[in-house]
């Protein structure tokens, strides 16, 4: 199998008893659909081969670093494009001695083919409307069935791809850091199929605003080194914006090393990091001898940097948190201590 490609044109190579017909019908302005022959498609009528095109870039056929045709990931009797929920898609085929060709359609996943009309062409192109198993046969001068025929090329639309996304977090709350792995549920079809270039982003949120590219898209689902705050993972299938899914919010429990109470609206209290959720949670803070300061509410303003209406030096200062701990699935109570920083 030979493809060339210059100056993004991709040229056509047909068998010279093609060759023929193609002059002969072409000095007679008989074949009124060439202008399609500038689809992104080569044929070598000499062997049996398949190509589809797709209208987002490097479909799951194409090599990332080359515009070679790739063995099908289906089976041995197929061949499967993509698309990001644009159509029509061109398809094509062909088989050695075909003259005439005809197509007929099943959904995925069955056998059911009902024949397209209308369809018997010298050249084995079809313009795909919708999802689907495309049958491609191909006969010679006498109108037999040539070796090969018939040939299944599947089409299918990515852009329903993902149905939901979860998500799991391998440390404890108060780690610190945190390795975020994204666990998406991918329709049946591209489930069966084998399709696994699925990309994923981690978006954080700051003030109930979304910071989208946090971590940008990725193919591993695994986020590492990830400090506690609120998130969001968007996945989707590779370059196809149609099929994004984003997951529910991702709540990491912890508490900020330092704040700065002098009035300038920014880390002026402090408080412990997605508490909110926990009201039966009990917060104490002490000074570094072990005095109690103060037992903050979950959920309320936080720590000011006060002790009986006067303000408290710049120092280190210790806190415990006793709570719930979210990623035990039996929620099991835990305590936790810790120090952070007071700045004046």
């Amino acid at each position: 199998m030979k493809f060339i490609f210059r100056s993004g044109i991709i040229l056509m190579t047909l068998h010279l008893t093609m060759l023929s017909v193609f002059e002969n019908n072409t000095a007679s302005n008989k074949i009124p659909y060439l202008d399609l022959l500038t689809v992104n498609t080569i044929f070598d009528y000499g062997q049996t081969h398949h190509k589809t095109s797709s209208n987002f870039s490097k479909p799951i056929l194409w090599c990332y670093n080359s515009d070679i045709l790739v063995p099908n990931v289906l089976d041995a009797e197929s061949d499967v494009t993509t698309t990001c929920g644009e159509f029509p898609v061109t398809i094509e085929g062909g088989f050695p001695g075909a003259i005439t060709y005809t197509w007929a359609r099943a959904d995925i996943g069955t056998t059911n083919f009902i024949d397209i009309p209308d369809l018997q062409n010298i050249f084995p192109l079809l313009d795909a409307n919708s999802e689907g198993i495309y049958q491609l046969r191909g006969y010679d001068n006498t109108g037999v069935e040539v070796s090969g025929s018939p040939y299944d090329l599947v089409v299918y639309d990515v852009s329903n791809a993902i149905i939901s996304v979860g998500y799991d977090i391998e440390e404890e709350s108060f780690s610190g850091r945190y390795t975020i792995t994204s666990e998406i549920v991918a329709s049946t079809t591209i489930e069966t199929i084998g399709f696994d270039t699925i990309e994923y982003r981690l978006n954080r949120v700051l003030n109930n605003q979304i910071i989208e590219e946090y971590k940008p898209f990725q193919f591993s689902p695994v986020f590492s080194d990830i400090p506690p705050g609120d998130y969001y993972i968007t996945a989707r299938y590779t370059d196809c914006p149609d099929s994004e899914i984003i997951s529910n919010l991702i709540m990491i429990l912890g508490y900020p090393k330092y704040f700065t109470p002098n009035g300038d609206g920014f880390h002026d209290t402090w408080s412990l990091i997605n508490i909110e959720n926990q009201p039966s949670a009990l917060i104490y803070i002490f000074d570094r001898y072990g005095k109690l300061l103060i037992q903050l509410r979950a959920g309320g303003p936080g720590w000011d940097g006060t002790y009986n209406g006067k303000n408290m030096p710049s120092s280190d200062y210790w806190f415990k948190v006793e709570f719930n701990e979210p990623r035990d699935p039996n929620m099991r109570n835990r305590v936790f201590a810790g120090n952070f920083s007071l700045v004046r």
